[in-house]
């Protein structure tokens, strides 16, 4: 039996900020369906012979980073693929290229630097080595004061899994939909309470279905499914929002899955 959502909360901490400077799962999916609304108004306007669920992945992060910069009123500073804090070997320091990068990072406002701890330790043991020794700490404090640290930024990997899937142009039934649509947050999820450093997360997950009780149904679904793996996610905040129907998909759906231990309050 799948376990009940009422054992997890979604958002944590009695010393939490009060409700008003909390960025809640519900705010983001509200900022998502907002941008994806208006993507499907463009393309309707433009009478694009393709939808939004003819995009791969990658191709709806800039609509997405649009949405949640402030298009939709969030005014939320938007970092892409950014690196993980918390993925490096503390022996050697792995180049940004081994590392492993987070879709999207959110700072309170626009225009703040993310702290990368990575780069400030490479900067650190660089400066150790040279007659800038002694003036190290003090480089690294200006830096960190300039700067969003990791925990306190709130970090979203974000899936999406189509009903109707394009393959090579050509549109029809995705018969890895029921696996996709759980093993793509699991892993997700799995990275970003696996980090070490990141306080602030949640999962997002893009549905393109016949309708939105079908995708409602299996956002829920999804969420059980993570529980049963023993993942920590909560109740998923779960927005739709009608799509032109191209080739049998015609909702598009957000759903966004707090995570235990990874607290969604971010100050504005």
């Amino acid at each position: 039996m799948a376990a009940e959502f009422s054992q997890i909360p979604d958002t944590v901490p009695a010393d939490a900020p009060s409700p008003t400077s909390l960025v809640t799962a519900g705010a983001i999916a509200d900022a998502l369906a907002g941008a994806l609304a208006a993507a499907e108004m463009r393309l309707i306007d433009e009478q694009a012979p393709l939808g939004l669920d003819a995009l791969d992945e990658v191709a709806l992060h800039p609509i997405i980073a649009e949405g949640l910069s402030g298009s939709a009123g969030s005014g939320w500073g938007v970092h892409r693929e950014a690196l993980y804090p918390g993925d490096h070997d503390e022996a050697d320091l792995a180049a940004d290229s081994d590392r492993q990068r987070c879709d999207i990072v959110l700072t309170d406002r626009p225009g703040l630097a993310l702290l990368d701890p990575v780069h400030a330790d490479r900067r650190v043991r660089a400066a150790t080595d040279t007659l800038f020794a002694e003036l190290a700490p003090a480089m690294e404090a200006d830096s960190a004061a300039n700067a969003v640290r990791p925990e306190d930024a709130f970090w979203v990997e974000i899936k999406s899994v189509a009903q109707i899937a394009y393959r090579d142009g050509v549109p029809g039934p995705n018969r890895s939909y029921a696996s996709e649509m759980v093993n793509g947050p699991a892993a997700d999820v799995c990275k970003l309470i696996g980090d070490g450093i990141i306080t602030r997360a949640a999962a997002a997950l893009v549905l393109f279905t016949e309708d939105d009780a079908i995708a409602a149904h299996d956002a829920h679904q999804t969420a059980h499914a993570l529980l049963d793996m023993g993942l920590p996610v909560g109740i998923p905040e779960i927005r739709s929002v009608p799509i032109a129907d191209r080739a049998g998909n015609a909702s598009a759906t957000i759903a966004v899955f707090p995570i235990r231990g990874l607290g969604l309050q971010l100050h504005h």
